[in-house]
């Protein structure tokens, strides 16, 4: 008996909630360099202003820029160095004299004077000029030839990050900008939640090499899966292969629970075949099955479990996928990942809207081309690969994968991100706006 997709999403989110207060009281302190693709666990305010003072932006001359107004090619201003402060040096206190300035590098901080008008600008070197004094050879002087404003490369305290500023909100994705930013206050560790130990397997006597080498099949799902769940930073490791058999599983399975991962998947042997076995093993673990078939295409047979230990203190969460490629893919994307989103404290994934662009040689069951339309069974939710075109239009638009079985690669390697048929939608048409989540 299938359930809806909706149900198998409602099931896994309650799941998901009754598990993550211990994926959150194991969290951990890390490095800030380690940090990327980890969620933290909580917000990260600011603790100091940056810039901490006034600096300048470029290399040049710190000045008052009132005393630059009248400064014209014909008519340049000029003005007398005091002083040379880079970035990292102490605080320079310089004389309030008139037409006076310093030399300042990229990143100083601004000069204090002690009487007089601050220094409220900087000047490029680059529109500059250096002139000889006629009074003291060891005097510097500069010339300016064009008006200065107000605050001109000037970067003001505080002006980056204030006191407080939320740099990181909790449970967020630490990508390398978070990185720069929170470097850029200080920040050298972070808390964030553990990665999920995730165990993964393949199903199929074929897939195992024997004498009989010629009736070998390359595992496709085991590596798929592998680097997916390692780019986006949970600790996976993959066991191997299971053979057809309900004792087989069931061993594996038993070994998985003494090394108590955090979620196990299977591929394969999950539908209604003499070798399908991942529920007869199941069964005998006495396992609490929660769905088995779900009202989705491609991924039908999908199937989610808990897996009590033996000491009954926890349930594992079990997910069995098809074994097709792309049933599979199409499983993980839109029900492992969202249980592990849940897991750790992520939104539901808003998905992206674009507008459909249909041809006749797109799917068979477009019936002409001057009403482009193509039909979907409404019984199931559908979730077809796809490939967002290039266009001049600001609307991002999106075509389907011509041939979507759910055992075919090639294909699939075309695709770029998926396109969610709701079940309730009888068919499409060229120009429709529909539902896209990218690729992972």
């Amino acid at each position: 008996m299938s359930i809806t997709y909706a149900e198998a999403r409602h099931i896994l989110h309650d799941e998901a909630l009754q598990h993550r207060d211990s994926i959150r009281a194991s969290s951990e302190t890390i490095p800030l360099k380690f940090s990327v693709n980890r969620i933290v666990k909580d917000a990260y305010d600011s603790p100091i202003y940056t810039p901490r003072w006034d600096t300048s932006a470029m290399d040049g001359y710190a000045l008052r820029s009132e005393e630059t107004q009248l400064a014209s090619e014909d008519n340049p201003v000029t003005f007398r160095v005091v002083g040379t402060v880079a970035a990292g040096d102490e605080p320079l206190i310089v004389p309030g004299n008139a037409h006076t300035c310093v030399e300042i590098m990229t990143g100083a901080r601004f000069p204090t004077v002690s009487s007089g008008k601050p220094f409220d600008c900087c000047v490029r070197i680059e529109d500059t000029s250096a002139v000889e004094s006629t009074e003291d050879p060891k005097e510097r002087l500069v010339r300016v030839s064009k008006p200065a404003r107000h605050n001109q490369h000037k970067r003001i305290a505080g002006e980056d990050f204030a006191i407080g500023s939320r740099i990181i909100d909790s449970y967020t994705t630490i990508r390398p900008n978070h990185v720069m930013a929170l470097a850029s206050v200080g920040c050298t560790e972070l808390t964030v939640l553990p990665k999920p130990r995730i165990a993964l397997f393949s199903t199929g006597a074929e897939l195992i090499v024997t004498s009989n080498t010629a009736q070998y099949v390359p595992d496709t799902n085991g590596p798929y899966l592998s680097t997916v769940l390692e780019s986006l930073g949970y600790e996976v490791e993959f066991l191997g292969i299971i053979d057809d058999n309900p004792t087989a599983t069931v061993q594996k399975i038993l070994e998985c629970q003494l090394q108590h991962y955090d979620v196990v998947i299977t591929t394969g042997a999950v539908s209604a075949g003499r070798f399908d076995c991942v529920r007869q093993a199941l069964e005998k673990l006495n396992a609490d099955i929660l769905f088995h078939h779900v009202a989705m295409r491609p991924g039908h047979p999908a199937l989610f479990a808990r897996l009590p230990d033996s000491s009954q203190q926890r349930a594992t969460p079990f997910f069995g996928l098809p074994g097709n490629p792309v049933a599979a893919a199409a499983c993980f994307r839109f029900l492992v990942l969202p249980y592990l989103r849940t897991l750790l404290f992520q939104q539901a994934e808003t998905p992206i809207t674009a507008t459909l662009r249909l041809d006749v040689s797109d799917d068979e069951r477009i019936k002409n081309a001057s009403n482009k339309q193509v039909r979907f069974p409404q019984q199931a939710d559908i979730f077809r690969a796809g490939q967002i075109l290039p266009s001049s239009s600001p609307d991002r638009e999106v075509r389907l994968i011509q041939d979507h079985s759910p055992g075919k690669i090639r294909p699939f390697v075309e695709a770029d991100c998926w396109i969610h048929i709701r079940r309730e939608v009888a068919s499409l048409s060229d120009g429709d706006i529909v539902h896209v989540f990218p690729m992972v």
